[in-house]
């Protein structure tokens, strides 16, 4: 049984002042899309790091796209600085979590 009050309830007077997390809302692991991802991801940081654009030496931090230098016009286009599948994965049950 999967229980979700994803709108929000309003209790009056002093109830509910404490939010408790039972689980961590991770991704279906066994979805085709999320494999596809998480296998995307992994060769594409894998790609990054050959390449020596690795998402830890970026001075952004961000985590996708361009580095930050390379913004002008006729910029090199190489591979996409993505996080690691399980990175991302990770990532996905965390922001599901924070939208709550």
């Amino acid at each position: 049984m999967h229980l979700q009050a994803s709108e929000g309830i309003d209790f009056a007077d002093g109830n509910a002042r404490c939010v408790m997390v039972v689980g961590i809302p991770f991704p279906n692991v066994k979805d085709s899309k999320v494999g596809l991802k998480k296998d995307y991801n992994n060769s594409a940081a894998a790609a990054s790091a050959a390449t020596g654009r690795s998402a830890a030496s970026s001075s952004s931090g961000w985590c996708g796209g361009r580095p930050a230098g390379a913004a002008g016009a006729g910029a090199a286009a190489g591979p996409p600085r993505l996080l690691t599948g399980d990175s991302w994965y990770s990532q996905q049950a965390f922001r599901a979590l924070n939208q709550v």
